[in-house]
């Protein structure tokens, strides 16, 4: 599992800054709800969790009073911010919860007498250990981006946007990241025909 440690915690509430009032609130909703709508869409890939990351967004914004009030510039980039960490958090949910599933699906499929023998479950569970391990083995950019990709679907656009870096970066760690896969995996590959 990734754990990105760069998430920077929500500001508690200054007691002395009065709560943001409702009319702000739903001010700040018309101007950038569809915006984030489509930018944490691009993240999670899925509609009905965009929504929910949305209002999980304002809902921070709601509870923290979010940055300074009198710049509305960097509330949108603060409301940006908190969409983009809670669209990660939902991800790993969601790819936790896929792993779980496969597994169970593995175990169950072994348990089914399935043409496949439990010896082939076996080799494929294996497979899928070293797959994670050399994967876990990548430095951090570069495992960001393939499991951001190959588990999450992103485009490598969205990545490069989500990241605020060139298209360009994005792309070099992916081919930095799948040449250190294959030489990890080469190196652990079985020698026997």
């Amino acid at each position: 599992m990734v754990v990105h440690n760069d998430v920077p915690p929500l500001p508690e509430r200054d007691s002395a800054s009065p709560p943001l009032d409702a009319e702000t609130v739903e001010a700040l909703f018309r101007n950038h709800a569809q915006a984030l709508r489509w930018f944490i869409r691009g993240i999670v890939r899925d509609p009905e969790t965009a929504e929910d990351v949305l209002q999980t967004t304002f809902t921070r914004l709601i509870e923290h009073g979010g940055p300074d009030q009198t710049d509305p510039a960097s509330r949108k980039s603060w409301l940006f911010q908190v969409a983009h960490h809670e669209a990660i958090a939902q991800k790993r949910k969601g790819r936790l919860r896929e792993r779980a599933n496969r597994d169970a699906r593995l175990v169950r499929a072994a348990d089914s007498g399935n043409q496949d023998t439990a010896e082939d479950h076996l080799q494929r569970a294996e497979t899928i250990a070293r797959v994670r391990q050399a994967v876990e083995a990548l430095p951090p950019a570069q495992r960001d981006v393939v499991l951001r990709r190959l588990a999450g679907r992103e485009t490598f656009a969205a990545i490069a946007q989500a990241d605020g870096l060139p298209l360009g970066t994005v792309l070099t760690r992916m081919r930095l990241a799948l040449g250190r896969l294959r030489s990890l995996l080469d190196s652990h590959r079985d020698p026997s025909p």
